[in-house]
C-alpha cells in the first residue's frame, strides 16, 4: 500500500507539472494524456493494494484466532543475519536423522522385515514372496524419501547463497540511490532540480528498502526451512 501511495504521489506531481507545461505550450496533448493515464492507473493500484491488505489481515486474524478487524503494528523491522557456515553435507545428514518422514519410512521397513522374520508357512496369509516385495518396496520408499529430502535441502541451500549475494547487491544499490537522492535535494535547494526529480529518487530509495525487508524475510524462512525442513 505504501509503495503504491508513493507512486501515486509522484504521478500527481508529474500531472501537475504537465498541466503547467501545457498552459505554456511546452508539452503535447498526447504526452499530457499519457501522464494523466499514469496517474489514473496509480490510483487504481492504491485501491488494489488496499484490498489485498485487507484480505491479508483477515487471513492473519483467522489463523491467529483474533476478531476480524484486528490490526497489527510492525514493531521490529526484519533483521538480516547470515547463517553459521554449516557444511551442506552436515545439514543434509542432520535433517535426515531428525526427519519425521524418514522415521516413519524406517518404521515401515522394520515392520515389513518383522513380518518376514515371523512368517508362518501354511498360515493362510499372504505368500512369502509378497512379504519380500513389501520389504523391497518399503526400503525403496525409504531411499526415495531420503533422496527427495536431500535434493530439497540442496536447492534451498543454493537459493540461500544466492539470496545472500542478492542482499549485498541490494545494499550497494541502496547506498547509490541515497547518494542520488542527496544530490537531487541539494540541486533543488539551488534551483537546479524539480520537486518531481527529488520525489522520483525518494521513491526509488523507499522501494529498495521495502524490497530489502522482503528479501530478509525470505532469507529467514529459508534458514528456518534448512534447519527444520519438515516444519514448512
Amino acid at each position: 500500500v505504501k509503495s503504491s501511495e508513493d507512486a501515486l504521489s509522484l504521478a500527481l506531481l508529474e500531472e501537475k507539472a504537465a498541466e503547467a507545461k501545457a498552459k505554456r505550450g511546452k508539452i503535447s496533448p498526447g504526452d499530457q494524456s499519457t501522464i494523466i493515464q499514469t496517474r489514473i492507473e496509480a490510483q487504481k493500484n492504491v485501491e488494489i493494494a488496499k484490498a489485498a491488505l485487507r484480505k491479508a489481515i483477515d487471513s492473519l486474524n483467522t489463523q491467529m484466532g483474533q476478531p476480524q478487524g484486528t490490526v497489527y503494528e510492525l514493531v521490529d523491522r526484519p533483521v538480516y543475519r547470515k547463517m553459521d557456515n554449516t557444511n551442506l553435507d552436515t545439514l543434509v545428514t542432520r535433517a535426515i536423522s531428525a526427519s519425521p518422514s524418514v522415521w516413519r519410512q524406517e518404521e515401515a521397513v522394520k515392520l515389513a522385515k518383522m513380518e518376514i522374520k515371523y512368517y508362518t508357512w501354511n498360515s493362510g496369509t499372504d505368500d512369502y514372496e509378497i512379504k519380500q516385495i513389501d520389504v523391497d518396496s518399503a526400503e525403496g520408499g525409504l531411499e526415495n524419501t531420503k533422496d527427495q529430502l536431500a535434493e530439497t535441502l540442496k536447492n534451498m541451500y543454493f537459493n540461500l547463497q544466492q539470496s545472500y549475494e542478492q542482499y549485498e547487491q541490494m545494499q550497494s544499490n541502496l547506498q547509490n540511490a541515497n547518494k542520488v537522492l542527496d544530490i537531487s535535494r541539494k540541486k533543488k535547494e539551488r534551483g537546479f532540480a524539480t520537486g518531481t526529480e527529488v520525489a522520483t529518487n525518494q521513491l526509488k530509495v523507499k522501494q529498495i528498502e521495502r524490497n530489502k525487508d522482503e528479501l530478509i524475510v525470505q532469507i529467514t524462512l529459508l534458514q528456518h526451512a534448512l534447519n527444520k525442513p519438515w516444519s514448512v
